[in-house]
């Protein structure tokens, strides 16, 4: 007679390829751990731009790049600081690209920042673009602008006086 602890389905198997009942309990996979994905995009973001910012402002005598390397070293160090965090915190691998792209950007803006004072200071010896005396005379409007060409070019003016 069969009883519900001797039934065919709950009888044990005793054959010698089964594995013992602990054994197989073993056997089950455990499921998979779910790390949150590294993410180094902010990492790279802040390398690139770094570099991009640098090159820009180390041409910055081209005026039309240094709104180019200003934006790209704000971006830069606010990318280097966001891939710091994420690093420190486990998020990201890549805590050396985003250190770079933090210096880099901080280098650019630097260079922004001195270039600016420089052209204060100095902006007005670069403005002359006249090489020659004659170029300054005809861009002269007034008395005062060939004033300023004849104290700019002096040996010439004697020779014009002479």
């Amino acid at each position: 007679m069969n009883t519900p602890d001797n039934s065919p389905d709950n009888a044990p198997d005793n054959s010698p390829d089964a594995p013992p009942a602990a054994e197989a309990e073993q056997s089950v996979p455990e499921p998979a751990r779910t790390d949150p994905p590294r993410d180094d995009s902010a990492g790279v973001a802040a390398l690139v731009l770094g570099i991009v910012a640098v090159v820009a402002a180390a041409n910055g005598w081209w005026l039309f790049l240094l709104p180019v390397a200003l934006a790209t070293g704000v971006l830069a160090v606010v990318f280097g600081v966001k891939g710091r965090r994420a690093a420190a915190a486990g998020r990201a691998g890549n805590p050396g690209q985003s250190l770079a792209g933090l210096v880099l950007g901080t280098t650019a803006l630097s260079l922004v920042v001195l270039g600016g004072v420089a052209w204060t200071i100095w902006g007005d010896e670069w403005k002359h673009d006249e090489d020659t005396f004659e170029e300054c005379i005809d861009d002269a409007d007034d008395a005062a602008g060939l004033k300023v060409c004849l104290e700019r070019f002096p040996e010439d003016a004697e020779l014009l006086v002479g």
